[in-house]
C-alpha cells in the first residue's frame, strides 16, 4: 500500500482549528488507497501516528519552560521538524503533504533528508495573495518583522527541493517557488460533520457568525447591517469563537449597547452542534477583499453546506453555483449590506421541509477533500485531468 506523510500541527492538547481539515485530508487520501501517517503532539511528546490502524510510535519528548500556549506559537515548530525528520528515519513514505509553516533550519534538513529517501514532495500554500503577498494588515512590530525575513528566508531554501505545489488562493498560473503548481479549493469531509437538526426558535431570525475572529472574516459588516436595519424582524447575532489578531475586541465595542448580538467565545463539540440546531443562517467570511482576494474556498463555508446550515457569503467561490437556493452572495467590498434581502432569504429557507438533507448533498458531490486529493495525485503522478 501507498503510504502519505501529513506534517501539520496537530495538538491534542491545546485547541486547534484546523484539525478537521487535516482529518479530513488524510481520511480522504486512505479512501484514495493510501495509508496515512501523520505528527502529534501532546504537549509532552511527539508521536507518529498512523490513521489507517491507530497505531502510535513514540518520536520524541519536548521539554519548554514558556507555557504551553506559547510554546505553541514560537519553539514548536522547530522541535515540529525535529521530530519530522526523526520521522521519516523510522517509517518509509511515498509521499509527503507539508502545510506551510513558519520555517527554520530543522525544516531544511528535513525536506533534503525526505528528498535523499525518493518521498515525493508536496507543500501546501493556503492562503495565496499573489506576487505581492500583502494582506493590508498593520505593520508587525520590528521583532516580528525579522523573524518574518529569517522564517521566509528558510522557507526559500526548502521549497527548492519541494516537487509540487498545491495553492489555495489568486492563481499561481501552474508555478510556484519555479516548480509545478495546482490551485485547488478548501474540501471537507462530510461525514466528520453533524447534520443539522434543525429547531427554529419563535423569537427572531437567528444567524451564527462562527470563526477564530479576523478581519478578513468581515464580520463588523454584519453588525454594521443590523444597526442600519429598519424593517420589522428581530435578528439576532451569534458570535462564537475567539479572538484570531485583534479583531474581537473592536468588534465587541462596535456592538456595545446591542443586546441582539451575542458574544459566545470558544464553541466546540456538542456545544457546537446544539447553537447550530437553533441557527436559521450560518455566516462565512464577508472580507477577502481585506486581504486582496475576490475568489476564496472559504472553509467555513464547506461547513455550513455539510451541516445544512444556509449561509451568506461573499466573493467567489467556484464550488458553489450561482444562484444556490440555500446560499445568498453579497458585494465583496466595504459597500453596506441589505440585512432585508438577507431576511427575505432567511424567511424562505425556514420554511423548507428538506433543505439540510439536499445542501449535504451538495457538499459530499462538490467540495469533498477527496475529489480534491484525487486531482492532486494525477497531477503530481504525472496524469492531470482536465
Amino acid at each position: 500500500m501507498k503510504s502519505i506523510f501529513f506534517l501539520m500541527k496537530y495538538p491534542t492538547c491545546v485547541p486547534e482549528t484546523l484539525i478537521r481539515k487535516f482529518n479530513g485530508q488524510m481520511n480522504a487520501c486512505i479512501q484514495l488507497g493510501y495509508e496515512a501517517w501523520y505528527l502529534e503532539w501532546n504537549g509532552e511528546a511527539f508521536h507518529l501516528v498512523c490513521v489507517n490502524t491507530g497505531e502510535k510510535r513514540h518520536v520524541m519528548n519536548t521539554t519548554q519552560k514558556l507555557p504551553r500556549e506559547k510554546y505553541y506559537h514560537t519553539l514548536y515548530f522547530i522541535d515540529m521538524y525535529r521530530a519530522a525528520i526523526r520521522a521519516v528515519g523510522m517509517q518509509k513514505f511515498d509521499k509527503l503533504y507539508i502545510r506551510f509553516l513558519p520555517t527554520f533550519p530543522p525544516a531544511v534538513r528535513f525536506v533534503g533528508l525526505a528528498k535523499k529517501k525518493g518521498i515525493t514532495i508536496i507543500q501546501e500554500i493556503p492562503t495565496y495573495l499573489g506576487k505581492g503577498n500583502d494582506d493590508g494588515s498593520d505593520q508587525p512590530s520590528f521583532v516580528r518583522r525579522v523573524g518574518l525575513k529569517v522564517c521566509n528566508a528558510y522557507a526559500q531554501l526548502a521549497q527548492r527541493k519541494m516537487d509540487f505545489f498545491t495553492i489555495i488562493g489568486v492563481d499561481a498560473k501552474g508555478t510556484f517557488a519555479g516548480k509545478p503548481a495546482m490551485n485547488i479549493n478548501n474540501g471537507i469531509d462530510v461525514t466528520a460533520i453533524s447534520l443539522r437538526s434543525y429547531q427554529p426558535q419563535e423569537d427572531g431570525i437567528h444567524m451564527l457568525l462562527l470563526a477564530s475572529m479576523c478581519d478578513w472574516h468581515g464580520y463588523d459588516r454584519m453588525i454594521t447591517a443590523l444597526q442600519n436595519y429598519k424593517g420589522r424582524e428581530k435578528i439576532i447575532l451569534h458570535f462564537a469563537g475567539n479572538d484570531g489578531d485583534g479583531s474581537l475586541a473592536k468588534w465587541k465595542q462596535l456592538a456595545e449597547g446591542m443586546e441582539n448580538v451575542i458574544f459566545h467565545g470558544g464553541v466546540y463539540g456538542d456545544e457546537l452542534d446544539e447553537l447550530i440546531n437553533r441557527m436559521d443562517l450560518g455566516v462565512s467570511s464577508l472580507g477577502l477583499y481585506r486581504i486582496g482576494l475576490e475568489l476564496g474556498t472559504v472553509m467555513k463555508g464547506r461547513e455550513y453546506m455539510a451541516r445544512g446550515l444556509p449561509f451568506v457569503y461573499a466573493g467567489e467561490d467556484p464550488t458553489i453555483e450561482k444562484g444556490h437556493p440555500h446560499a445568498v452572495q453579497v458585494p465583496n467590498n466595504d459597500t453596506p449590506i441589505d440585512m432585508e434581502e438577507i431576511v427575505t432569504f432567511a424567511k424562505r429557507v425556514r420554511a423548507e421541509q428538506n433543505a439540510a438533507q439536499s445542501m449535504r448533498e451538495y457538499a459530499r458531490k462538490h467540495m469533498s477533500w477527496e475529489m480534491e486529493f484525487e486531482r492532486i495525485f494525477n497531477a503530481v503522478d504525472g496524469g492531470i485531468r482536465q
